[in-house]
């Protein structure tokens, strides 16, 4: 039986990430429109409290983290 997210002390995060318990993984589903602006290349301020919520989780871990992302198709409008 696969650990519920209480009893892996991750029932904190809140709504705005979904955590989905597989049998050898645990993933983290953040909306890409609360990290960043469309268009942007920089974490809004509620996004980068998200960040720290999921730091503080993977900080009390030993396990290997492994991090993917996707952009949108709005080109970043800066020298970037």
């Amino acid at each position: 039986m696969l650990p519920t997210k209480d009893q892996l002390g991750l029932d904190d995060l809140g709504k705005s990430i979904d955590v989905i318990v597989n049998d050898k993984t645990i993933s983290f589903r953040i909306s890409n429109e609360l990290l960043f602006p469309s268009g942007q290349a920089t974490l809004s301020p509620s996004g980068l409290e998200v960040i720290k919520k999921v730091a503080e989780v993977l900080n009390r871990s030993a396990y290997p983290v492994s991090v993917e992302g996707h952009s949108d198709n709005v080109p970043i409008q800066t020298r970037q």
